[in-house]
């Protein structure tokens, strides 16, 4: 399945460089980044009490939108 993701061009620059030194594709280090979230639930609760993550994330918002609050497990799978 295909998807589009909206990333920064300095933020994408950074992900292509790594991927080429880890000889991955991005898509393989993109889907590496999702499954470790979803094998680490407790990350949310790190990314809503760290301040630097909190930055991060009020970092890449794009000036259209709202702000970006990081979901639980349960609110993804809401019925």
């Amino acid at each position: 399945m295909k998807t589009t993701i909206d990333l920064p061009e300095s933020f994408y620059h950074r992900v292509k460089v790594t991927a080429a030194q880890r000889k991955i594709s991005i898509k393989e280090m993109v889907m590496r980044g999702l499954e470790y979230e979803l094998a680490h639930p407790e990350a949310e609760v790190v990314v809503k009490e760290n301040p630097v993550a909190m930055k991060f994330l009020q970092g890449i918002q794009a000036e259209n939108t709202e702000p970006v609050q990081p979901l639980t497990r349960d609110e993804i799978y809401e019925d």
